[in-house]
């Protein structure tokens, strides 16, 4: 299995816009497992429970990433402005 490659130099790549657009998406996929984690739990069935627990976790380690490459880029566009 070869790896995709990671194309950069799309117009959005890296833009405030594009990282909260990833941050939502991954928010949300984890809001769904976290749904399906309580049915899961409320039915007793514990191996479901596991796996959609650690998918929510892993949707929401990944928004949390977003979050900081978000966060570095406006403050390196604030330090931008300031050096301008």
């Amino acid at each position: 299995m070869s790896m995709r490659e990671r194309t950069t130099d799309h117009i959005a790549y890296g833009s405030v816009e594009m990282l909260l657009e990833h941050a939502a998406e991954c928010l949300h996929s984890a809001a769904r497992k976290a749904d399906l984690a309580v049915a899961c739990a409320d039915s007793s069935d514990r191996p479901g429970l596991n796996y959609h627990a650690r998918q929510g976790a892993a949707y929401f380690e990944q928004a949390l990433g977003f979050l900081q490459m978000l966060n570095e880029a406006v403050d390196a566009a604030k330090a931008e402005r300031l050096l301008a």
